[in-house]
């Protein structure tokens, strides 16, 4: 299907998440830090309560506004405070109804803007969220225990 499509980027937060697990759950998009802009561009709010600070511009909760947070490993993450989905569209203009995450790419699709730094850190997010996923220890187990020991261990084994 060659359907016409339209990206709606919307804010996550009107104010402080309640957690970092809301945060963690809600926000899907990284940000560069605040830092990287002009002096000024961004005031900070610190809730020491959830441990979460967050970077307003012009003092509003908007889809420029980033959250800080760490997890329980000890990550530090940069949030942008937007949810991005695409739309698909009829022929005759409305919409159909269905959508999806836009999620985020680090590749440049033109050829001459692709770097080898790219690939390197698109190559460093996936094996950091490999690295990082409660899931990777026993599904590797699983497999080590089937091809070394035996081919159907019990749950009990793993």
């Amino acid at each position: 299907c060659l359907c016409d499509t339209r990206v709606v980027d919307s804010v996550v937060f009107n104010s402080m998440p309640s957690s970092i697990h809301e945060a963690a759950a809600k926000l899907n998009i990284g940000s560069i830090g605040p830092d990287v802009f002009s002096s000024g561009s961004y005031s900070t709010i610190n809730n020491s309560d959830t441990g979460i600070t967050a970077y307003l511009k012009d003092n509003k909760f908007d889809v420029d506004t980033i959250f800080e947070f760490s997890d329980d490993k000890g990550r530090t993450f940069l949030m942008k405070n937007m949810h991005s989905s695409v739309y698909l569209q009829r022929k005759t203009g409305g919409l159909t109804g269905h959508s999806f995450r836009n999620a985020p790419q680090f590749m440049s699709f033109v050829p001459s803007e692709t770097t080898i730094r790219d690939a390197q850190y698109e190559t460093e997010a996936t094996l950091d969220h490999y690295f990082y996923s409660d899931n990777t220890a026993p599904f590797l187990a699983v497999r080590y225990i089937q091809r070394l020991v035996t081919s159907n261990p019990s749950p009990r084994y793993i």
